[in-house]
């Protein structure tokens, strides 16, 4: 929290590198002590040559180096500890922590911090019912520091609350006709509730959220609460929680205009998302609200109204009116989020959902895939909810190899983009069939991240060898029931497995990882549905195949990649929810994706170590003699433009690669053109930006010259420049239509200024799609003689994930302003006429 703000880990500097190695842990504490006193500091030193290295390649404007930077391409299994465990802390290390004097540095806002994450960590121990007499015991006496004694009293009060809590008249939760009692963290939550209104659950599968949920609902004595939910845990998780805790409790699911039985009691209206997404949920949600006054609003699995789909939007935005509505006719009103996994891929998830249970707008955090944003999300998470890992039972995990050296030459062939990942899994599904068919007994599941060409050879495969398989994906759930009832031997499932479905631990003792999940999280909340309370035996076993590949006598291994990126915690997920800082770059699918692959062509050229190449650096030459020489060359300005709009942008890129100097003479001529022009684009979209916030992150797709990039830098706006050729070090040299080295949801403002140029240029704007935020904004400026019409352009941005909001002519020149929405891009789809 200090080194975020002194500024040591918003960027990658030598310094900032040295201070994310100390706050992780990297630094052996016997060197550092050595060194601060003057010694050699010889492994010190070495380490800091490493990290400069990293900086290096990680702001290289090359895909192959920056991949080099990424631990996720060379870690092979015994690079790295296998234990990446907290430390076990004890009560009075804690408080003793904030005793230091180092906090009298710290702003309102890291305090902030720092008491509610010392509290968290106190409640982490005391969750465990083995160690709570000893948090007791350390927490009794008042500490004479100020932070210390906030976190020691604050965590006695609110202990003192949960477990003096009185549970509700009618309580009656059993298993097996066993009275269940509330555990400590069920009756916190419902204590923090009745204080605070407005808490998040990001507890871990099988911790009770669910029961918690309810019990809070009785504590403050709520008439009426919604519950919106997956639609898998409507009847099964819900349903049967609530009659099973509150036998007296009247229910009514999966509908805005409820009719309400006569039967007096608590009400409780369970909404699958789907519900708010149909035609007229609207309109029956504006109905609904006039006539009920909610008491409580519980949110579970609350990603789920975040998806990137026009659909979800509209859940989203119902979601949202929900809330806010409600808490107008009831400034009273609690709101509880639950998700074990707050954020899985982007930031933008946990800014959404930290939105929707405060009610108010964080504009504060940032959404870009830095390690700070992530820090900020993490430290806002601890501030307003809990997180309970309850201790789950061990599983096995084994790693059987399958050879895939025989597919290279098809690998090598795939595309860079994300269509070349969906194959390439697909291609090793085929290799692993045989490895997995040897592992499957009766009860087991079988994981997929993708389904499209992955499911059915499974089902097939499987279907063939005399196992009865059923589904569990997004489309298909009907496998679900005859597998738990034992119908079925083999159940398939995708994601939607993941979450929020419970009773698999009952039927499932092994787990197969056909196709992986991208991050820890993932993994650990699908383990989770098999290692918890009622699981099949006393461990359960999970398969995780490994395709390997010898390419020129070294082992090249996609499996070993992704499994690396679960075991070592490198995603944004793991930093964001758990604060845990990462050992290596944060990367998207796509990026990791297109690691492999430049892992496999170093392998083919037998380069391992790294690769620096060379920045192209173009004169631009206004000398008429030259001007003439490229005329003939090349041909003049209008030649150019046509022959450059016809050709695709991965062919361009590849010549003007070659022959730099065709795109020198371009840009001469381009120069030559606009001093006669009334309008000049750049220029324009320059005043509009600068009207922007300075935290707005822009990408100029097609900068040329990086005029407006740099014009903008001045101004304190972070820029990101792209084009077929660098000529400077803020540019980076790259084909725009095969992707750009950011990460999704990474920019907020995306500009094509006369930039649309080349036969497949629909993919830039699917590009831009994939990078900007919700709401980021899109500014074209293209001839007006290139485009089609108004209505075309509104009908074809719209089918490319954009909201037109403004078309305007100026001079030979059209601009037009569009904003993000959740629509997918559609792949066939380009907007010149």
């Amino acid at each position: 929290m200090l080194a975020q703000q002194a500024g040591l880990v918003a960027k990658s500097t030598n310094r900032s590198e040295f201070v994310k190695a100390l706050i992780s842990g990297r630094l052996d504490p016997e060197e550092l002590e050595e060194f601060a006193q003057g010694g050699d500091g010889s492994q010190l030193t070495k380490l800091f040559d490493e990290l400069s290295a990293e900086d290096l390649l990680e702001n290289s404007s090359n895909a192959t180096t920056d991949a080099e930077a990424d631990p996720e391409v060379s870690i092979q299994d015994g690079d790295l500890e296998s234990d990446d465990s907290l430390p076990d802390t004890t009560p009075g290390s804690i408080l003793d922590a904030l005793e230091s004097e180092l906090w009298s540095t710290a702003d309102k806002e890291a305090v902030e911090f720092l008491i509610s994450s010392g509290i968290s960590k106190l409640w982490r121990i005391a969750y465990d019912p083995e160690r709570l007499n000893e948090v007791k015991k350390e927490t009794t006496t008042p500490r004479k520091a100020e932070y210390a004694e906030k976190v020691r009293s604050q965590f006695r009060d609110e202990l003192e609350a949960a477990e003096s809590l009185t549970v509700p008249s009618g309580y009656n939760f059993r298993i097996k006709n066993t009275l269940i009692q509330p555990n400590l963290m069920q009756r916190h939550v419902a204590a923090l509730v009745r204080e605070r209104r407005r808490v998040g659950n990001w507890s871990g599968t099988g911790a009770g959220k669910t029961l918690s949920a309810v019990l809070a609902s009785r504590v403050i004595d709520a008439s009426l609460s919604v519950i919106l939910c997956p639609n898998a845990v409507v009847e099964k998780g819900w349903a049967s929680t609530i009659r099973n805790a509150f036998p007296s409790s009247v229910i009514v699911a999966k509908s805005l205009s409820p009719d309400w039985p006569s039967a007096k009691g608590p009400r409780y209206l369970i909404l699958n998302y789907e519900t708010l997404q149909q035609p007229t949920s609207e309109p029956d949600l504006a109905n609904f609200l006039k006539s009920h006054r909610i008491d409580m609003v519980v949110i579970d699995e609350i990603h789920y109204a975040k998806q990137r789909t026009d659909e979800a939007s509209k859940r989203r935005r119902l979601t949202e009116a929900l809330c806010s509505i409600a808490a107008e006719a009831n400034p009273e009103l609690a709101v509880l989020g639950m998700s074990a996994t707050p954020v899985i891929n982007t930031l933008r998830e946990g800014v959404s959902m930290i939105n929707l249970v405060t009610g108010v707008r964080h504009s504060d955090l940032q959404t870009t895939s830095t390690l700070s944003n992530c820090m900020k999300l993490h430290q806002r998470l601890v501030s307003i909810g809990l997180r309970w890992m309850p201790p789950y039972p061990k599983f096995g995990e084994h790693n059987p190899s399958v050879d895939v050296s025989h597919l290279v030459d098809d690998i090598r062939a795939l595309p860079k983009g994300s269509s070349g990942l969906l194959r390439l899994e697909q291609m090793l599904i085929e290799a692993k069939l045989d490895c997995i068919l040897e592992h499957v007994e009766d009860g087991t599941l079988i994981y997929t991240e993708y389904v499209e060409g992955i499911v059915r050879p499974l089902t097939d495969a499987l279907t063939a060898a005399g196992w009865k398989v059923g589904h569990y994906t997004g489309q298909d759930k009907s496998g679900f029931e005859p597998f738990c009832k034992g119908d079925l031997n083999v159940l398939i499932g995708s994601s939607a497995v993941g979450t929020g479905v419970d009773g698999l631990q009952h039927r499932a003792s092994k787990l197969i990882i056909a196709c992986a999940p991208w991050t820890a999280a993932a993994y650990e909340q699908l383990v989770g549905r098999l290692v918890r309370q009622g699981m099949q035996k006393k461990q359960v076993n999970v398969v995780f195949p490994i395709t390997t590949a010898d390419v020129a006598g070294e082992e090249w291994s996609w499996c070993q990649s992704r499994l690396n990126r679960i075991r070592y915690k490198k995603t944004i997920a793991d930093a964001a929810v758990d604060g845990i800082i990462p050992l290596g770059h944060l990367r998207s699918p796509a990026q990791a994706y297109k690691d492999a692959l430049t892992w496999l062509e170093r392998l083919d050229s037998g380069h391992v170590t790294e690769i620096m190449r060379p920045r192209i650096v173009v004169p631009l030459s206004d000398a008429p003699v030259e001007v003439e020489k490229r005329v003939v060359q090349y041909g003049d300005f209008s030649m150019m433009n046509n022959r450059w709009n016809s050709t695709a942008s991965s062919k361009l890129h590849a010549r003007l690669h070659d022959d730099p100097t065709e795109w020198a003479n371009y840009h001469t001529l381009y120069r030559e053109s606009r001093k006669d022009w009334v309008v000049v684009p750049f220029e324009r979209i320059g005043e509009w930006i600068m009207q922007l916030p300075k935290n707005r992150i822009v990408a100029d797709f097609g900068c040329g010259e990086d005029i407006l990039g740099q014009r903008l830098r001045k101004k304190g706006y972070t820029v990101h420049s792209f084009d077929h050729v660098s000529i400077s070090d803020d540019v980076i040299a790259c084909d725009i239509g095969d992707g750009v080295p950011l990460s999704e949801n990474d920019i907020d403002v995306a500009i094509f200024s006369l930039s649309l140029m080349g036969a497949n240029c629909g993919d830039y704007l699917r590009e831009a799609a994939r990078t900007l935020v919700f709401d980021g904004r899109l500014i074209i400026c293209e001839p007006t003689k290139r485009l089609p019409n108004d209505d075309a352009i509104r009908e074809r941005l719209g089918q490319l994930g954009f909201h037109v909001t403004d078309i305007m002519q100026e001079d030979r020149f059209t601009f037009i302003k569009a904003v993000r929405t959740d629509n997918e891009p559609d792949l066939k789809v380009t907007l010149s006429s």
